[in-house]
């Protein structure tokens, strides 16, 4: 969970998926497979919600009309199909195999919803930390070595200041 961040801009109805993974493929996978839970989520609720709503016009046709008027029958029938629409969605059940929720067929429609797949990243998103250090720790050992070989051969001398001062002084006198 903490490899998955969903964010909801104010006053939008977008909602992005964010999952930070060292293999680009299982992060896209895995961010194709939450959001597909949650669009299976909004799509279980307006199934629930449109057949609530076709229930209480059904009991209110009821009190009208009688059981052979065509107004009921026809509500009736819709009211069968928004119940199979919600047997559909409610057996439906979340997978573990993210691998099948991946396909070409993902963009997905709930009711004006949307799906647009996730796609693997393969541009690293950081430096690589611990090729810097590396490096960093090689080029310190190269100038040292550098130095300590200069040092060796005596084309590194330490210029005393004292030297030249006295120098002065024994060429005046």
């Amino acid at each position: 969970m903490k490899q998955i961040t969903v964010t909801n801009g104010p006053r939008s109805y977008l909602i992005t998926v964010a999952v930070t993974a060292s293999d680009p493929e299982r992060a896209a996978r895995l961010a194709n497979w939450v959001a597909s839970e949650y669009l299976r989520g909004r799509l279980r609720a307006q199934a629930t919600e449109a057949y609530a709503a076709a229930e209480r016009e059904m009991a209110g046709l009821s009190a009208v009309f009688g059981p052979h008027h065509p107004t009921y029958l026809n509500e009736l029938a819709k009211l069968e199909r928004l119940r199979e629409a919600l047997d559909a969605a409610q057996k439906e059940i979340a997978t573990d195999n993210r691998k099948a929720v991946v396909a070409h067929d993902m963009v997905r429609l709930a009711a004006g919803q949307t799906l647009l797949p996730a796609e693997a990243v393969m541009v690293p998103s950081g430096p690589n930390t611990l090729l810097l250090f590396v490096l960093t720790i090689l080029a310190a050992l190269a100038v040292g070595v550098l130095l300590s070989l200069l040092a060796e051969k005596g084309m590194l001398r330490r210029r005393d200041p004292r030297s030249d001062v006295s120098r002065e002084w024994l060429q005046r006198t």
